[in-house]
C-alpha cells in the first residue's frame, strides 16, 4: 500500500508505504506531538467496496478535531492499494 501525506498550507506530498511507523512519525515530527488523526467514523466515508475510508483528516491537537468537518484540517493521509 501507499499512503501519502498532502498538506493544507501548500508544502509538497509526502508518499509513505508503513503506516504504523512511517506516516505517523511523519505526521509527529512535521506538525507536532499531539497530532490527531481521523478514524472512519469521523471520515464518513467507505472505499468501493465497502471497506475502510481511503482518505483521513489530520488536525493538530484533539481539540482542533472535536467537532470539526475538516475546516481545521491541516493535512489529509491518502492511500491506494
Amino acid at each position: 500500500m501507499t499512503y501519502t501525506i498532502k498538506f493544507s498550507d501548500g508544502r509538497p506530498g509526502i508518499e509513505c508505504t508503513d503506516y504504523a511507523t512511517e506516516v505517523t512519525g511523519l505526521l509527529a515530527e512535521t506538525i507536532g506531538p499531539d497530532v490527531e488523526i481521523g478514524d472512519a467514523e469521523q471520515d464518513g466515508g467507505q472505499d468501493e467496496d465497502g471497506g475502510q475510508p481511503m482518505r483521513r483528516l489530520v488536525w493538530a491537537s484533539e481539540d482542533d478535531a472535536e467537532n470539526d468537518d475538516g475546516g481545521k484540517a491541516v493535512a489529509s493521509i491518502c492511500w491506494t492499494e
